[in-house]
């Protein structure tokens, strides 16, 4: 499943939000399940592995380039950052947002593993499926 977005935008958002090294990035909202209008903004969610020092002035950094990337296709980005862990965590809270946001999310991009690693279903990914099932009843 693919954004409602044109494909030529969300590759640059993607290329853009690439500057805080994601390990995923998601879009939900009206991009993903529902019916985009000339007003709406794209909501995103960057999947950090963890914060460094010099994350939050990437973050404002990459806001900066969001604001050019708002300006040249008039479309407004919500940016939201957090861990897996956390995410992870509010997920298994049943956070209202993060379980909304996550509900009707797909995901855009996600960083390759090593071929070393071993491939393992999320806490996170095991929960949207969950989810899901739970929405189509």
């Amino acid at each position: 499943m693919r954004s409602k977005l044109p494909k030529d935008i969300e590759d640059e958002l993607i290329a853009t939000l690439m500057n805080i090294k994601p390990m995923e990035i998601w879009i939900f909202g009206s991009y993903v399940f529902g019916s985009p209008t000339k007003s709406s903004d794209v909501d995103v969610f960057v999947v950090k592995k963890k914060f460094k020092k010099n994350t939050h002035k990437k973050i404002v950094d990459l806001r900066n380039d969001l604001n050019e990337f708002a300006r040249k296709y008039d479309i407004e980005v919500d940016l939201f950052v957090d861990t897996r862990e956390n995410i992870n965590q509010k997920l298994l809270m049943k956070d209202v947002f993060y379980t909304s946001a996550f509900s009707n999310a797909i995901r855009v991009y996600t960083k390759e593993e090593k071929e070393d690693a071993k491939p393992e279903i999320s806490k996170f990914e095991a929960f949207k499926r969950l989810m899901m099932d739970l929405f189509r009843g």
